[in-house]
């Protein structure tokens, strides 16, 4: 029986993210080519943009590689992603792992949205959100948690500081050493764009 894996690129990439919904095996970072990434589908619920991904010949994005572990894993990602407005899609991941790791054969899934929107004054992009997404790449590291910054379309905004009052569904515990260091790589990598965060 092949093994299930999923591509994260988003707040998948975070592992406290990823167990809030089911317990997945040891995380691969890659850089995924011919994938583009961006703030492109409306979360109305929570009046925000969240993340997908399209294809596009030279674009490249990095994320993750996991191992879904258990029977109903794919189930229950299934139903975290879908009634946020994605569908799962299974891809052929032309992706370079990191770190000397090695992709184990298997079908490989990814949470996509079939339309492109923009973000809006109505629907932002909103830091508690993008607080999960650089967690999870500062734990696999600056380099990498820069790389998602910089691969990654829309930060144009609009953008809202919305930390005091967290609009996204999974948010982190509030910590003001982190913070600053998100803040601190996010003015280094789109100063030009973070200066207009609201």
């Amino acid at each position: 029986m092949k093994q299930d894996f999923v591509f994260g690129y988003g707040s998948l990439i975070n592992k406290e993210s990823r167990d809030k919904t089911e317990v997945s095996g040891e995380a691969i970072p890659v850089v995924a080519r011919g994938i583009r990434r961006g703030w492109m589908i409306h979360m109305v619920d929570h009046r925000a943009t969240a993340l997908s991904i399209t294809k596009e010949e030279n674009a490249i994005c990095n994320g993750v590689v996991f191992p879904l572990v258990t029977t109903n894993g794919l189930a229950k990602f299934d139903e975290r992603e879908c009634k946020a407005g994605y569908e799962r899609i299974q891809i052929g991941l032309d992706a370079v792992p990191l770190g000397g790791a090695s992709l184990s054969e298997g079908t490989i899934w990814a949470y996509v949205s079939n339309y492109a929107q923009t973000p809006s004054k109505d629907m932002p992009v909103i830091q508690s959100y993008v607080d999960v997404i650089v967690t999870g790449c500062l734990r696999i590291g600056k380099d990498f948690a820069k790389e998602f910054v910089r691969t990654t379309d829309g930060w144009a905004g609009p953008w809202e500081d919305d930390r005091s009052a967290p609009r996204y569904v999974r948010p982190m515990a509030r910590d003001a050493s982190l913070e600053t260091r998100i803040d601190e790589l996010l003015a280094e990598t789109i100063p030009e764009y973070f200066a207009r965060r609201k």
